[in-house]
């Protein structure tokens, strides 16, 4: 099993750069690490609708693990 403590550990380091740009979208943010690829509707989607999703992803998860 992978150790679960590198979530938050890669989550703060993402945090930091994010932070030294908070204009950019976490789309564009991620594209501008070179970790995710460049792809257009990822670069202009905005942060409300990735929240939107996450959260009905989450809500999805969170029923199948009952």
């Amino acid at each position: 099993m992978r150790d679960p403590k590198r979530i938050n550990r890669i989550l703060k380091e993402i945090e930091k750069a994010w932070n030294d740009y908070p204009d950019q979208r976490f789309g564009q943010t991620l594209i501008n690490l070179g970790i995710a690829p460049d792809e257009l509707w990822f670069w202009r989607m905005e942060d409300d609708e990735l929240e939107k999703g996450l959260k009905e992803y989450n809500k999805k998860m969170s029923k199948k693990k009952k």
